[in-house]
């Protein structure tokens, strides 16, 4: 019984590791501050190599629909940045991370589109599902 369980997990491990970063996340994002937190959602996939991505967040409990503007991929390690709109203001977020197992986690920088002005910093986690 041990040994079936032992080759389960070892199959199991073999397929997230081959599967790579790909799938869905879900999880937090908090300013540096502090002051600000909200879910976060990441979808990965790759196709004949290239890699697609959607995202999605939450501000003040309002959910916030982002259009990807950039994706790359080396190895674990991830950028993606996205435009989004809120309070008034045409937004980008990048966030810049790494994939590990089954999380994925990094920081992230937001400013306007405009001017690439500053507007908030912080922290991102997330857990694949």
């Amino acid at each position: 019984m041990g040994t079936m369980r032992l080759l389960g997990n070892l199959v199991l491990w073999a397929a997230l590791l081959l599967a790579g970063p790909a799938g869905k996340y879900e999880g937090d994002w908090t300013s540096a501050g502090g002051s600000q937190s909200g879910a976060l959602r990441v979808t990965l996939a790759e196709d004949d190599g290239k890699w697609k991505a959607e995202a999605s967040f939450s501000y003040d409990g309002d959910e916030v629909p982002c259009k990807v503007t950039r994706i790359e991929m080396d190895g674990a390690r991830m950028l993606l940045a996205y435009q989004f709109d809120l309070g008034g203001y045409s937004l980008v977020s990048t966030l810049t991370g790494q994939a590990g197992g089954d999380t994925l986690s990094g920081k992230y920088e937001t400013v306007t589109a405009e001017g690439a002005q500053p507007v908030d910093s912080g922290t991102f986690r997330t857990t694949r599902k």
